[in-house]
């Protein structure tokens, strides 16, 4: 889900709005995502004296803010991190950009990527209903 205000988008991950950056049929914004991290303490460590579990010896989890880059399917609405693999799912809906995008050197299609889904949703626009 999300919303518009003021003619920006927005969209709801991880229980906070972000705004969309790149809006079109494939749509890129960035987010801070919370993250959990496993902390292991050493598996070597051993002392009879210790009640582990009292001392909390024990793994634990802690939560971490992560910034992440998405992208957008506006047609099928899924989200997917920003990479060479989900822009080339994205560009399967324009045969002629994926041949060209695939054709491309690995380098090259990280470099290209952003340009990439500029040239579809150039190709292929979004339409928005117009609001009464």
């Amino acid at each position: 889900m999300g919303y518009a205000r003021n003619g920006v988008l927005y969209i709801n991950l991880d229980n906070n709005f972000h705004r969309i950056t790149v809006v079109g049929n494939a749509c890129h914004f960035v987010a801070s995502i919370t993250t959990y991290n496993s902390n292991y303490y050493d598996p070597y460590y051993y002392s009879t004296h210790y009640n582990y579990s009292r001392y909390g010896m024990r793994p634990t989890t802690y939560p971490t803010k992560e910034m992440k880059q998405y992208i957008l399917d506006f047609k099928t609405a899924n989200i997917m991190d920003f990479t060479v693999k989900s822009v080339e799912v994205i560009l399967m809906n324009d045969p002629e950009l994926y041949d060209e995008f695939v054709s491309l050197r690995k380098k090259k299609k990280k470099q290209l990527k952003f340009l990439y889904i500029r040239k579809y949703n150039e190709k292929n626009p979004l339409y928005l209903p117009k609001r009464n």
